[in-house]
């Protein structure tokens, strides 16, 4: 293994730590409320998938230094999309500030994690392949925690 693909590979395995660090801390305090992790693991897992596709259709142009404000800004895109699901076709009885938060902050370290393991832009295929796992993965345990 190179000295590169060991470094992706912390890389990867430290945003996988954290995610599971926080839904653990999640279950485990409230345990009572499992729709906290659960919009905690969508929003990571939705925002992940979109600013991944995103990361690996981007022309070159907007790589390397550009990188890091065009994740953010797709962060905040995927925040305001989770305010209007939310607030829209999510919303059972009324627009749940604590849901927005838990989704909000998801989605924030999923835009971290991907900075984290591709600060550049350059998403290696098996990075790709990874992320797209983890995506569905924390997409759907979020969807099963949420409306359990």
């Amino acid at each position: 293994m190179t000295d590169d693909r060991r470094a992706e590979a912390r890389r990867i395995l430290l945003v996988g730590g954290a995610l599971g660090v926080v839904a653990l801390a999640y279950l485990l305090a409230l345990r009572h409320r499992t729709d906290y992790p659960g919009h905690f693991l969508a929003g990571y897992g939705a925002t992940l998938g979109a600013v991944g596709l995103l990361a690996l259709t981007l022309p070159e142009r907007a790589r390397g230094a550009a990188f890091g404000p065009v994740v953010a800004a797709a962060t905040l895109l995927c925040v305001a999309g989770g305010a209007g699901l939310e607030g829209s076709v999510f919303r059972l009885a009324r627009f749940d500030p604590v849901d927005f938060f838990n989704q909000s902050l998801g989605a924030a370290l999923a835009g971290l994690s991907v900075l984290v393991a591709a600060p550049t832009g350059r998403v290696p295929p098996a990075t790709a392949a990874f992320g797209s796992l983890v995506s569905v993965a924390a997409t759907a345990a979020g969807f099963f925690l949420a409306f359990r």
